[in-house]
């Protein structure tokens, strides 16, 4: 076990952090864009079963004799009082909650704007090829253009499906920065890499 801690710390650490560290961003906004399926479908159920052996364990219980102890009956009501806690300030009944129309329009633009703004700026940037033609160098544009309008609309729906936990506004600033953060390490450790 201690080795494996010790390759996984040279491996963050080393000449291919970068790259580690974007795969790591990339499965934590997969894992966060697929969790509203996964709840829906798997822990849901686990949740329900702890609720019921709970209600169970509550109904078991003889009232006369916790309202008889004062004592007993102060910890009955705290315990019900923490049972009602967790259950409102549990991930699972924030990620079931809807999204307005307004925030869905909110994460799906803020999810796709990035490579929607890079289809902007390849789309009018000049090719430094001059031994291509005008028609060719449009065609080019035009290309890569299409490719980041295209995987920004899939960014854009991976952004309007994750889930909402606290803020709308945490999604819409935050998905770019991950896209970014991604992007930047890959890209800066590729050229590294060539560099060597």
């Amino acid at each position: 076990m201690d080795s494996l801690i010790k390759k996984l710390f040279e491996i963050a650490t080393g000449k291919k952090a970068k790259i580690f560290w974007a795969v790591i961003l990339t499965i934590i906004v997969l894992l966060l864009a697929l969790y509203p399926y996964i709840d829906a479908n798997f822990l849901v159920f686990s949740r329900i079963n702890k609720r019921i052996d709970i209600l169970e364990r509550i109904t078991q219980l003889n009232l006369d004799k916790i309202d008889a102890n004062p004592a007993l009956q102060e910890e009955y009501n705290s315990i019900i009082g923490e049972i009602s806690a967790i259950q409102e300030k549990s991930v699972g009944t924030i990620t079931t909650r809807q999204d307005t129309s307004n925030e869905k329009i909110i994460k799906f633009i803020s999810g796709g704007s990035l490579f929607w703004l890079v289809s902007l700026i390849v789309l009018f940037s000049k090719n430094k090829k001059d031994n291509i033609s005008a028609l060719k160098k449009i065609f080019n544009n035009m290309m890569s253009a299409i490719l980041c309008v295209v995987l920004g609309y899939f960014l854009a729906l991976i952004g309007k499906n994750m889930p909402t936990i606290a803020n709308v506004w945490i999604n819409a600033f935050g998905f770019p920065c991950i896209q970014i953060a991604i992007i930047g390490l890959i890209v800066y450790g590729t050229s590294k890499n060539n560099k060597e």
